[in-house]
């Protein structure tokens, strides 16, 4: 049979490799019919995939669990194996599905927020629905209200002026290729590995990403900076004072080392270590300068 799943797309399932569970799996028992399937064309065996042939959008990813756990030998109730009948132990196969603890994700999440991390430079709207629009004010320069005269009607004042913002939640992923090596190595070294890669890919990710939409937003908006006075104009005037009381620098390696180098006319460097954070630099003494790699930006 041929069916289109969300993972590897078109396949055909020969007859004899459909396994069937008459009551279906815990939690989805209108679920019977499955075929356990991996990527070969990628070489990697060690993840397999529980495709269900009723649900193509329905795949659990599963393994041998004596890869990580050599000693695993579970204890089943007779009556759960009744339906079975016979076992022949040659004809065993034994998977557990494979989920990503909690505490992972926690730890992911707290690697992901170093300090080249440009996600904690933005504000982030929390979604519950995969796309939809959000309503914006944009910005527009503040008038005070007129005086009015006892009993007089009220003046016109300026309208706000709004901006529908659509968004879609896109899935970001990809394979990562685990030696034979790794896996002999103990469990927790293999998760502690597992988190470092997924924090950094995830990392520059969403840097990325982040970097992508300012351009946009900032296109036929640049402003040539050559000197030191280039950068007070735009803290002093181009800036409006309520995002310049908030604002930092965003630069690549070649950008922050110019920056570095910079001297006022009593010779003293403009960028100095943040009394509060001394890893940490000030732009005349007031604005953070965050540094990223110049293959981010």
């Amino acid at each position: 049979m041929e069916i289109t799943t969300k993972v590897f797309g078109k396949i055909t399932i020969d007859d004899e490799k459909i396994i069937h569970f008459p009551n279906g799996i815990i939690g989805f028992p209108e679920l019977t019919d499955f075929a356990l399937i991996h990527d070969e064309e990628k070489g990697t065996d060690t993840i397999h995939w529980l495709q269900s042939l009723q649900e193509p959008a329905f795949a659990m990813p599963v393994m041998d669990p004596l890869i990580v756990c050599p000693d695993y030998n579970p204890e089943v109730d007779d009556e759960l194996l009744n339906c079975i009948g016979e076992i022949v132990p040659e004809e065993l196969l034994v998977m557990v599905t494979v989920t990503v603890p909690k505490d992972i994700r926690t730890a992911v999440k707290e690697l992901r927020r170093s300090e080249d991390a440009l996600e904690n430079l933005v504000n982030v709207e929390r979604v519950t629905t995969l796309s939809g629009s959000r309503v914006i004010e944009r910005y527009a320069d503040q008038t005070p209200f007129d005086n009015v005269d006892e009993a007089a009607e009220f003046p016109e004042v300026s309208t706000p002026q709004f901006e529908k913002i659509d968004y879609k939640v896109k899935k970001k992923g990809g394979i990562l290729k685990v030696t034979q090596e790794l896996l002999s190595d103990t469990a927790e070294n293999i998760i502690g590995y597992l988190k470092r890669w997924i924090a950094k890919k995830a990392k520059a990710t969403r840097n990325f990403m982040i970097i992508a939409k300012v351009r946009e937003i900032t296109k036929d908006a640049e402003v040539p900076v050559e000197s030191l006075d280039d950068l007070k104009k735009i803290f002093n005037i181009l800036l409006d004072p309520a995002i310049a009381l908030g604002a930092c620098v965003v630069t690549n390696q070649d950008g922050y080392n110019w920056l570095d180098t910079l001297k006022d006319k009593d010779g003293k460097y403009i960028m100095q270590p943040d009394p509060t954070k001394p890893m940490s630099m000030l732009l005349f003494g007031k604005y953070p300068v965050k540094k990223v790699g110049n293959k981010t930006m």
